[in-house]
């Protein structure tokens, strides 16, 4: 700023810019709180969406798996006569005779590592959750010389059962609450 672009008013000890000149505008302290302000709201209030979406789409993957497991539990029946063992506390059993090798020179499954906790095939929507939702859970219904089994796992009380003549698998999906025991299974096969 050049000293014929400032003047100074008469009567008054501050000095008054050229009107044609803009003055150099300062950040003051307040203005970098309210655009944190801003973005937090946008942030709080879009992020529920996002977390909602991302479990909508575990859920999905979830109810894939189940899909793909039945598929090979009915080419299992298919080979053997007979659905893979079950009593609805896990799928260890399940895993094991879909992992062996059947007369067709291939295995009825591939259980990768990461998709197997303790034996037991890991539900997507809740890998990382309480151990009784962390987990698909199978139940062979046909019991040789008697009815349609029941009970079951998931946490304790498993789901009645669905398929009396075929095998029930299940898992817990988004709307899970430990306080409702049928959302331990809301993602199934019937």
């Amino acid at each position: 700023m050049g000293a014929s672009q400032i003047k100074r008013h008469a009567g008054c000890s501050a000095y008054l810019m050229d009107p044609g000149v803009r003055p150099r505008k300062k950040l003051k302290i307040l203005e970098p709180a309210i655009v944190s302000i801003v973005i937090w709201g946008a942030y709080s209030l879009f992020m529920p969406g996002f977390k909602h979406d991302n479990c909508a789409a575990r859920a999905g993957t979830a109810a894939h798996l189940i899909s793909q497991l039945d598929q090979a539990a009915e080419a299992y029946q298919i080979d053997y006569g007979v659905y893979p063992p079950g009593d609805g506390t896990g799928t260890r059993t399940l895993v094991e005779a879909l992992s062996r090798t059947g007369p067709k020179k291939q295995k009825y499954f591939e259980f990768p590592a990461d998709l197997l906790n303790a034996g037991n095939v890991v539900n997507p929507v809740w890998a990382d959750g309480d151990p009784t939702v962390a987990i698909i859970y199978y139940r062979l219904n046909q019991k040789s010389g008697a009815g349609a089994g029941g009970g079951g796992g998931g946490g304790g009380s498993g789901p009645p059962t669905m398929r009396p003549s075929k095998f029930d698998i299940w898992c817990a999906g988004c709307d899970h609450t430990a306080a409702d025991s049928k959302t331990q299974w809301s993602i199934n096969n019937w």
